[in-house]
């Protein structure tokens, strides 16, 4: 009985969907809906020579990733590696097909898992992305992790963004999308799909979503250092390290607070020195409490090597200028 329920509700769901997608686009030669069975949008027309068609859009965000980082530094060269593993969950329901990270600083000296991955700049520059575009899958399948994402900068280690997108499950298949934007359709044609793609777009806002993350990844030092703003920037970034579950025990946190104000308290009163030992102290606690990568790292430390990477390298910048 409850089976016989649930397709039922799926089947009012399916025809309200369609419905209501229908009144949006009845006037228009490009008819589109949303299929909440599959979860995708279903597009036809008619083509003039070859009679009706059909297209599919399957959004690129049906994956669970996961991303994980860590860096190694060069004191000789000055030089950082960033370093990434990623993750696509079992839940997924696509493969994990492409990667992007944004860097605030120059990057080079990219790597990637082995030829099957593409990478280089996404239009223009700002955001490094890698691809799979060899193999028999294109992407992380669910329940899979790869490692062997990474880039060389001389920027210290921040808070940025991170994107992800699943490769479509209509791909090669003859629901392939493949808008009508080609010599068998009309200009009037062209134009109808893209104003029924941009109204089922604003209809259902979260089905087009991209999936983001945040992780470390390299900025510029500040032209115009200034030790206290810098600080400042220092315990901003601690605070969303926090938020964001790298530093995972209340204790820690409170201490590295601690050790934080304290120094700050000295700059302000223009005892450099002193809040140079309070900072070497805190860089102390770092390096107990955390792991500078995940291989190998013992259990009980309560700093990821994102939170370790953030603190470290940016305090002991602070401590060489002080």
């Amino acid at each position: 009985m409850k089976l016989k329920i649930s397709f039922l509700i799926i089947c009012m769901l399916f025809i309200t969907s369609i419905t209501f997608s229908t009144a949006l686009t009845q006037n228009e030669l490009v008819r589109g809906f949303y299929d909440p069975v599959n979860d995708w949008f279903v597009f036809e027309w008619d083509r003039p020579e070859y009679g009706k068609t059909m297209t599919v859009y399957d959004p690129p965000n049906k994956i669970e990733p996961d991303i994980r980082a860590f860096l190694n530094f060069n004191a000789e060269l000055n030089e950082y590696r960033y370093s990434y593993e990623v993750s696509n969950y079992k839940e997924a329901v696509q493969p994990l097909y492409i990667i992007q990270i944004k860097h605030l600083m120059g990057i080079y000296n990219a790597t990637q898992p082995n030829e099957d991955w593409d990478m280089g700049e996404y239009r223009g520059g700002g955001l490094w992305e890698w691809a799979k575009v060899g193999g028999e899958i294109y992407g992380i399948l669910a329940g899979e992790t790869v490692s062997g994402f990474s880039f060389k900068s001389h920027g210290l280690p921040t808070i940025v963004n991170a994107a992800f997108f699943g490769y479509e499950r209509n791909e090669g298949t003859k629901l392939e999308f493949l808008p009508p934007y080609g010599e068998q359709d009309t200009d009037e044609i062209a134009n109808s799909f893209d104003r029924v793609f941009s109204s089922l777009e604003a209809t259902y806002p979260e089905k087009f979503e991209y999936v983001s993350a945040k992780t470390i990844g390299p900025t510029a030092p500040p032209l115009d250092f200034n030790p206290l703003s810098f600080l400042d920037y220092i315990i901003g970034m601690k605070h969303e390290a926090s938020t964001l579950g790298w530093i995972t025990n209340k204790g820690i946190e409170m201490s590295l607070d601690a050790k934080l104000e304290a120094a700050k308290k000295k700059l302000e009163q223009g005892q450099n020195s002193t809040a140079k030992n309070i900072l070497n102290a805190l860089i102390n606690e770092i390096e107990a409490q955390g792991c500078e990568t995940y291989e190998g790292c013992l259990k009980g430390k309560h700093l990821t090597p994102e939170a370790y990477a953030l603190l470290k390298y940016n305090v002991q910048y602070l401590i060489e200028r002080l």
